[in-house]
């Protein structure tokens, strides 16, 4: 089965899926496509939740938005212990997610990315990748949003108590991955 947000993205990746999928005669038990509106949703919710309970497949693949109708579904589906084989993109990795989820009925994780060889002095380039320093540049703007700050280190006053040494070294592996390598695809 397939759940996916109903928007542009998802919609182009149903239909480079079915393209795939067809090339290999495989098919879809069902498509959800969830709406981002809420009323729209509840009105639909019970069909979307009896599509999936009631489906013989056993994998379902979740791709959409992580914050909204589509996560709600997904809780749901989860909390009533369906026996299914998720597959979703690592934004969705409920093991490191702030959500709260039941991992209970999870009987384990299994991620697939693509290998990279591994680039000679990139850990330790972002390690000591100095923010500071790079203020106009797009790596140091995506870089305030994790700092909540608007676009330079001038309007930034968290920033502000930080001495000119900071480094990225502290930032969580979640917040800002040293790897270097594509998205992955995990499975529950």
């Amino acid at each position: 089965g397939l759940a996916i947000s109903d928007n542009d993205q998802s919609i182009q990746f149903l239909s480079y899926l079915r393209t795939e999928m067809e090339k290999n005669t495989v098919c879809l038990a069902f498509v959800n496509m969830i709406p981002g509106n809420t009323q729209l949703y509840m009105s639909r919710a019970e069909v979307y939740y009896n599509q999936t309970m009631t489906s013989s497949a056993n994998v379902v693949i979740i791709y959409g938005d992580t914050d909204g109708t589509l996560a709600v579904s997904f809780s749901m589906w989860e909390s009533r212990g369906i026996q299914r084989i998720w597959v979703t993109t690592s934004q969705w990795d409920v093991t490191t997610s702030q959500r709260d989820f039941t991992l209970d009925s999870f009987h384990g994780n299994l991620a697939f990315a693509h290998h990279h060889g591994k680039i000679s002095g990139f850990k330790n380039f972002v390690q000591t990748l100095n923010p500071l320093k790079y203020s106009d540049k797009y790596l140091a703007r995506l870089e305030w949003m994790h700092f909540n700050c608007e676009d330079s280190a001038a309007n930034c006053k968290t920033l502000r108590n930080f001495s000119s040494n900071v480094s990225l070294e502290w930032l969580m592996e979640q917040t800002f991955d040293m790897a270097f390598s594509d998205s992955s695809y995990d499975i529950y």
